[in-house]
């Protein structure tokens, strides 16, 4: 019994070591966006088509896979995955190479919480477009977001907090949004809403209820 309690004892009084920091990341589902028709305008919200019936029915032919997702660390490195995107006609769809007008838009929207002496604490947000391809409805993302969001005007530093607060995959841009995934084409497009012209939210950052 005395040698259980004094092994015991050396155990509690043991230096602790302290933890290492734990890596961080965050993941999600890209959601499909449900059939809907913009009356007043005539297209599809969830893909940018034409359409005229109020029921919807006209937005009902395109879609992709609830399976798609991403992820992003404190590496700033994005990679994720497009499943089964198809047109409005059930057609998979094929693009052209990085950077040609067809690709699809991934949309992520950061807001970092960086110190900054004054309320709110989390203000500075920041819209990434990346540049989709698509290859019989199937495309990959793997990007490196450092030097873009170290070269902010507030730059990330290690240890900011980031938040995912908005973001899909969206329709090929009708205007602008030009340039591949570079580091500096995609600073250029920063918050460029051409990048939304396309007017078309394929799928939605986040889950579906049940």
């Amino acid at each position: 019994m005395t040698v259980r309690l004094v092994a015991l004892a050396a155990v509690l009084m043991a230096p602790v070591s302290p933890a290492l920091a734990a890596a961080t990341k965050a993941q999600m589902n890209i959601v499909p966006a449900k059939a809907d028709c913009f009356t007043p305008g005539n297209f599809c919200l969830n893909n940018g088509a034409f359409c005229a019936m109020p029921d919807n029915s006209d937005c009902t032919a395109s879609g992709m896979s609830p399976s798609s997702k991403f992820k992003i660390d404190e590496t700033l490195v994005l990679k994720g995955t497009i499943k089964k995107v198809t047109d409005n006609s059930a057609t998979l769809v094929t693009t052209g190479a990085e950077g040609a007008a067809d690709n699809f838009i991934f949309k992520l929207t950061l807001t970092v919480c960086v110190v900054d002496n004054g309320p709110p604490s989390c203000q500075e947000t920041e819209s990434i477009y990346i540049k989709v391809v698509l290859n019989n409805g199937n495309g990959k993302m793997n990007v490196n977001l450092g030097p873009v969001l170290t070269g902010l005007g507030i730059p990330v530093t290690s240890g900011d907090p980031l938040m995912i607060s908005g973001g899909g995959l969206l329709a090929p841009a009708t205007v602008g949004c030009t340039g591949d995934n570079s580091a500096p084409n995609i600073s250029a497009r920063l918050n460029d809403s051409n990048c939304e012209s396309g007017s078309g939210v394929y799928g939605v950052n986040g889950f579906a209820a049940q």
